[in-house]
């Protein structure tokens, strides 16, 4: 709805002078939506989501180096290794079956 600058004035006036905890609230409103217009133009760190410095590049993607790199470590594509290779420790027993009691080298492995 269309109305003059006068007539929104003279209705914050009077909503102030009847009901003055809803016209807080129309006010905190009116105030945050001032704010966040204002925000939204502004670029934001694509990791943690803040607001980017103003004396950063206009590029920027990130805040900073550290939101750069979790963001991708947490991207990263997870890759399972083809084979694990097992290498056992300087004098331990290359089949390590010694580890489990109920089984014996001797009938696990031909290193005896």
């Amino acid at each position: 709805m269309n109305v003059t600058k006068e007539a929104d004035a003279a209705f914050m006036r009077e909503l102030k002078r009847t009901d003055r905890p809803r016209y807080d609230r129309l006010e905190k409103a009116i105030r945050t939506a001032a704010h966040r217009s204002k925000q939204q133009d502004k670029p934001r760190c694509r990791h943690c989501g803040l607001f980017l410095p103003d004396d950063i590049r206009s590029d920027a993607k990130y805040c900073d180096a550290a939101c750069k790199k979790a963001y991708q470590r947490a991207n990263a594509p997870y890759t399972v290794p083809d084979k694990v290779q097992v290498v056992p420790k300087q004098g331990q027993h290359p089949c390590f079956m010694r580890l489990f009691a109920r089984f014996s080298c001797k009938s696990a492995c031909s290193g005896g």
